[in-house]
C-alpha cells in the first residue's frame, strides 16, 4: 500500500461509518494564539468539543498536517519527525470508548491485516472501561498495560483533556533491548521494538492550565491520532519512517547531495535523515505562509534551516544545498497539497537566502567555538554549559553540532550546564508571561455555555437596542458594573465591528437605562462571543440591560475606503508583479492601511508607479462592491482569493468590486469610487521575503493630499518659483549651494593655513630640543574646523605637540597632536587632552598621536590650557 493509498483507506473507512471529512488547517495557525504551529488534528476540533462552535457533523475525520519540534532531538530515529501527517477521527458527543476502540480494532486488523498478535495498548491507571472493552475485542491481558502518562492535555494550555489509550506494534525481537519482560510501557529508552501508532483520548475534562479538572465537558468526546508517517512503516515493512514512499525520495537525493549510499553507515545515515526531515518541515511550513525570522516561529523555521546546512557542514558539504532536497520535497508533496508547487518559487529562494546568510555567520561564529574549544582542552577537557549555550543562542550552533565537533577534537560538552542554562531562559520567559488572558478565555468559555453566538448586525446597522448577556471586570464574570469600571461586555447582538482580517475593531458607546459604557475596542477572543471592551462614563450596567449601542460612524467611514482599497491594493500587486506576491497581513485603521506581502525582492520605482496607477484606475471605474454567501467551493470556483492559514466555514462571504474577487467578513465601500483616491506612501522590508506597502485612502488620502499642496505653495513662495518649476528650481538651489560650499570649503583651507603659519612662528621651544610646542586658544566656528587646524599645524610644524583650543557654539572643543618622534620619549596626545578635559568639566578620547574633547565651562577653558602646556613640558625634566 502507497502513502496515497493509506490515505485514501483511511478516510474511506471512516465515511463509511458516517463520518464527514474537514480539510486540513494550514499549519500556520489563525485563530489558536497558544501555539505556533498545529500541532495535531484535534486543534480544529476545540471549539466543538468545549461548547464553543456548532460542528458541522457529530462523527469527523481528517488528515492533519502538523509540525512539532518537542522531540526534535529524537528526529532522526526510526519514528520521530518534525513535521507529520496525523491521521484522526473524531466524535462530537456521539459515540464513545466502546465504538472508537472498535473502530481502531477493525481498521488495523481487518482493512491493513495488521497481525493481531502484533498489538498491544496502553491505558490510563483505573480506566476500567478502557481495559475492558480491549478484553472483549480480544487482547489479552497482558497486553493492556497501564502508563501513567496516557492523560491527554495540552501541556501548560487550558482546555479539553481526558485519559487516552495508545496502541502500539511490536516490530519483533530484533529491534528490541534484549530484556524478556519488554513492553511498551517499561522498555529501556535504548529499545525500538515497540512504534505507537494510534492514540484514542476519551475527552470529558476542561483543565486549566496547571492540568487541574475546572469542570467536566458538556458533552464526553473522542479524539484520536495516528501517525501517518508510522502507519505507512509498519505497513510497508521497513525500518524506519524514512524508507517509507513519501519520504524515501528526499533521503535519495540528499545522499546525492552528500555523495554517498544510504543505509551503508549509521553515521552517516542519520544526517541525512535529519536533513531531510528539516526541509520536508520548512517547505511545508512556508508553503502555509510560515517566514524565517527572528520571533517565534519564524526563528523555529531559521533554526531548521540552519541544523540542516550545519548537518551538511559536518559531512564535507561547503556549497548551497538545501535548493535540491527541498525540490525533491516539493516533488513529492504536491500531489496531496497543490500549495506546495504555487509557493515552490518563493520557498525556494527564501531558503537560498537564509541558507547564504547563515553561511556568512558561520565564518563569522567559527572563529568563537574555536576559541572556545581550545580554552576547553587548556581547561579540563569540557566545554561549559555557559560556553555551549553562547553558541546556542547567540551564533546559531545548535547544541548536537558543538557537541559533535568537540567530540572530533576529544571534547567533552557540560550538557546539565547547557540545559540548566536553556531552563534559566525559558523560566524568563515564563515570568514575563500574564495569566491575565488565560483567565480571560477561562471567564469566556463558562461564558460561552450560558449564551449563544453573538449575531454581528454592523453591515447594515451602525446603531441598534440589543441586551447585555455577560460582563467582565476586574478579571471576573460578574452580574453588574458600575463607573470608573473597566468591563469587557457581551450582547446577545451587536453593529460593533470585532477586529478580524486587519480590520480594527469598532469604538463608540453603550447606553443603557442606569449607566454609559464608551467602548474603546472590540474583539471576537473565544468563539462566537463578540467582546466590548471600554469603560463606564456613568451609572451602571447589568447582565439583562436593554441598550443602545452606537457605533462610531464617522470612523467607521473612515476605515471602510482603507479595507476596499486593500482589496483592489492585493489584485494590483498580482497583476504587475504576479501571483506570487500573497497576502501576509495587513492592517485596515481609520487614518491608514498596512498590506504586508511575500515578495524577495524590494519593489522598484517604476513598479509602485504602476501599482498605484492600477489602484486607482479600478476606483474610478465606479464598480459596485458586491457582497454574496456562497460555498466556500463556488467561491474559489469562481477565482476569489483565499488566504493561507485563514480559517473558512462552508459558507463564506466572497466581495467583488470589478476584477477583484476575495474572501472577506469586513466592512466596505458600496462602490470603488467611494474610496476616493489611494496614495502609496512607502514600501519596505519587514523580514524575509516579506515587504510592506503603507498607504491612504479616502479622506485621509485627501488630508495628505492638501498637506502637501499646502508644502509645494510654502515652498514655492520661498524659492519664488511657480509650482510646475519646483523641482527645477530646487536642483538650482541646491547646485547653488554645493557650489558655495566647495568656496567655502577652499576659504577654510586658506585661512587654516594661514592660522597654522601664524601659530608656527609663536611656537615654543620644547624643553630644550630641537621639537617645538604651541599651546593656544583659536577662533573656529565648527568642531571640524578645529580638528582640521590642529592636524594641519601639527604636520607643518613637524617634530612638536600641538594644542588648541576654542569656543564652539559656548561649549569648550580643543584637540592635541604629538608627532610620531616624541611618541616614544613619553609624550602622549590622549593624556594632555585629558588634562584639559578635566579643568572644563569634560573629557577626552582619542590615540597616542592625536586626541580631542570637549567640555562644559567655557570660563575655565584658559586654565584648561595651562595646565595641558604645564602637563607637556613637565614630561622632558
Amino acid at each position: 500500500m502507497t502513502g496515497d493509498e493509506l490515505r485514501r483507506s483511511f478516510l474511506n473507512f471512516f465515511a463509511e461509518r458516517g463520518h464527514l471529512e474537514l480539510p486540513s488547517l494550514a499549519l500556520i495557525p489563525r485563530d489558536d494564539p497558544s501555539v505556533l504551529f498545529v500541532t495535531a488534528g484535534m486543534q480544529q476540533m476545540i471549539p466543538f468539543f468545549v461548547g464553543e462552535e456548532e460542528p458541522p457533523s457529530k462523527r469527523l475525520t481528517s488528515i492533519q498536517k502538523c509540525l512539532r519540534t518537542v522531540d526534535i532531538e529524537e528526529v532522526g530515529d526510526e519514528s520521530h519527525l518534525t513535521f507529520f501527517e496525523m491521521l484522526g477521527n473524531f466524535s462530537v458527543g456521539d459515540y464513545f470508548v466502546p465504538e472508537a476502540l472498535r473502530f481502531t480494532w477493525a481498521y488495523l486488523t481487518d482493512v491493513l491485516a495488521i497481525p493481531s498478535e502484533r498489538l498491544w495498548a496502553t491505558i490510563y491507571p483505573g480506566d476500567e472501561l478502557a481495559r475492558s472493552n480491549w478484553l472483549e475485542i480480544g487482547l489479552p491481558a497482558e497486553r493492556v498495560v497501564e502508563d501513567e502518562s496516557n492523560w491527554w492535555t495540552r501541556a501548560g494550555l487550558a482546555g479539553p483533556a481526558g485519559p487516552d489509550s495508545e496502541v502500539h506494534y511490536d516490530r519483533g525481537l530484533k529491534y528490541g533491548c534484549g530484556e524478556p519482560d519488554c513492553n511498551p510501557v517499561d522498555g529501556r529508552r535504548d529499545c525500538h521494538r515497540f512504534v505507537e501508532i494510534w492514540n484514542n483520548v476519551f475527552m470529558d475534562s476542561f483543565v486549566n492550565e496547571k492540568n487541574q479538572v475546572v469542570r467536566p465537558l458538556t458533552s464526553r468526546n473522542i479524539d484520536t491520532g495516528q501517525g501517518f508517517e508510522r502507519l505507512l512503516m509498519v505497513i510497508q515493512d521497513v525500518e524506519t519512517v524514512y524508507e517509507t514512499d513519501v519520504i524515501a525520495p528526499i533521503i535519495a537525493s540528499v545522499a546525492e547531495v552528500v555523495g554517498v549510499r544510504y543505509k551503508d553507515d549509521e553515521s552517516v545515515d542519520r544526517p541525512i535523515r535529519i536533513i531531510s526531515d528539516h526541509c520536508r518541515a520548512l517547505t511545508m511550513a512556508m508553503a502555509d505562509g510560515g517566514i524565517p525570522g527572528n520571533e517565534g516561529r519564524g526563528y523555529v523555521l531559521r533554526r531548521l534551516i540552519r541544523r540542516a546546512v550545519l548537518r551538511g557542514r559536518l559531512m564535507g558539504i561547503e556549497r548551497p544545498f538545501l535548493s535540491e532536497p527541498v525540490s525533491a520535497v516539493i516533488r513529492v508533496m504536491s500531489g496531496r497539497y497543490p500549495n506546495v508547487a504555487d509557493r515552490a518559487e518563493a520557498i525556494l529562494s527564501s531558503i537560498q537566502l537564509e541558507e547564504e546568510r547563515f553561511s556568512q555567520m558561520l565564518v563569522r561564529g567559527r572563529p568563537v567555538l574555536e576559541l572556545l574549544l581550545m580554552a576547553a582542552r587548556e581547561d579540563q577537557g569540557v566545554v561549559p554549559g555557559t560556553d555551549a549555550f553562547l553558541l546556542h543562542d547567540t551564533h546559531g550552533f545548535p547544541f548536537e553540532f558543538v557537541r559533535e565537533v568537540a567530540a572530533e577534537r576529544g571534547l567533552a560538552v557540560d550538557t546539565e550546564g547547557f540545559e540548566a542554562e536553556l531552563r534559566n531562559q525559558q523560566a524568563r520567559g515564563r515570568a514575563g508571561r500574564s495569566t491575565g488572558e488565560q483567565r480571560d478565555l477561562e471567564n469566556l468559555a463558562v461564558l460561552a455555555e450560558r449564551v449563544e453566538s453573538t449575531r454581528f448586525l454592523g453591515y447594515s446597522e451602525l446603531e441598534a437596542t440589543v441586551a447585555v448577556v455577560g460582563l467582565i471586570a476586574g478579571g471576573w464574570l460578574t452580574e453588574s458594573v458600575s463607573r470608573g469600571d473597566e468591563v469587557e461586555l457581551v450582547l446577545d447582538r451587536t453593529p460593533f465591528y470585532a477586529e478580524s482580517g486587519g480590520q480594527v475593531g469598532d469604538t463608540g458607546t453603550i447606553v443603557g437605562p442606569n449607566g454609559t459604557v464608551e467602548v474603546a475596542d472590540t474583539q471576537r477572543p473565544f468563539g462566537g462571543l463578540i467582546v466590548h471592551k471600554g469603560r463606564v462614563s456613568a451609572g451602571s450596567l447589568t447582565v439583562g440591560d436593554q441598550v443602545r449601542a452606537a457605533v462610531d460612524t464617522r470612523r467607521r467611514a473612515d476605515i471602510r475606503p482603507h479595507h476596499s482599497g486593500t482589496h483592489l491594493l492585493h489584485l494590483a500587486l498580482h497583476e504587475v508583479l504576479g501571483p506570487q506576491a500573497t497576502q501576509a497581513g495587513s492592517l485596515v485603521a481609520p487614518d491608514r492601511l498596512r498590506f504586508d506581502f511575500h515578495w524577495p525582492r524590494a519593489v522598484t520605482a517604476a513598479e509602485l508607479d504602476r501599482i498605484q496607477e492600477r489602484i486607482n484606475e479600478l476606483v474610478f471605474e465606479d464598480e459596485p462592491v458586491v457582497t454574496r454567501e456562497m460555498s466556500f467551493d463556488a467561491a474559489v470556483a469562481e477565482g476569489a482569493m483565499a488566504l493561507f492559514g485563514e480559517k473558512y466555514g462552508d459558507t463564506v462571504r466572497m466581495v467583488q468590486m470589478g476584477p477583484s474577487k476575495e474572501l472577506c467578513g469586513g466592512t466596505h465601500v458600496a462602490e470603488t469610487l467611494d474610496i476616493g483616491s489611494m496614495i502609496i506612501l512607502s514600501e519596505s522590508g519587514i523580514g524575509s521575503g516579506v515587504r510592506r506597502i503603507e498607504a491612504l485612502a479616502g479622506p485621509a488620502a485627501y488630508r495628505h493630499f492638501m498637506k502637501s499642496e499646502r508644502v509645494v505653495r510654502e515652498a514655492s513662495n520661498t524659492l519664488g518659483a511657480n509650482p510646475d518649476r519646483l523641482a527645477d528650481r530646487a536642483a538650482e538651489v541646491v547646485e547653488h549651494l554645493r557650489a558655495s560650499e566647495k568656496r567655502i570649503s577652499q576659504l577654510s583651507r586658506q585661512l587654516n593655513s594661514r592660522q597654522a603659519s601664524e601659530l608656527i612662528e609663536s611656537a615654543e621651544v620644547l624643553n630644550g630640543t630641537d621639537s617645538r610646542l604651541i599651546v593656544k586658544r583659536v577662533a573656529s566656528d565648527t568642531t571640524d574646523s578645529l580638528l582640521q587646524l590642529t592636524v594641519g599645524t601639527a604636520k607643518s610644524l613637524g617634530s612638536g605637540v600641538v594644542v588648541l583650543a576654542s569656543l564652539i557654539e559656548g561649549k569648550p572643543q580643543f584637540a592635541a597632536a604629538v608627532s610620531k618622534d616624541l611618541e616614544d620619549s613619553g609624550y602622549n596626545a590622549r593624556a594632555i587632552a585629558q588634562k584639559v578635559g578635566q579643568e572644563v568639566g569634560g573629557g577626552a578620547g582619542g590615540s597616542s598621536s592625536f586626541a580631542q574633547g570637549g567640555g562644559r565651562e567655557a570660563a575655565k577653558l584658559d586654565a584648561g590650557l595651562d595646565q595641558a602646556a604645564s602637563f607637556v613640558k613637565g614630561i622632558g625634566r
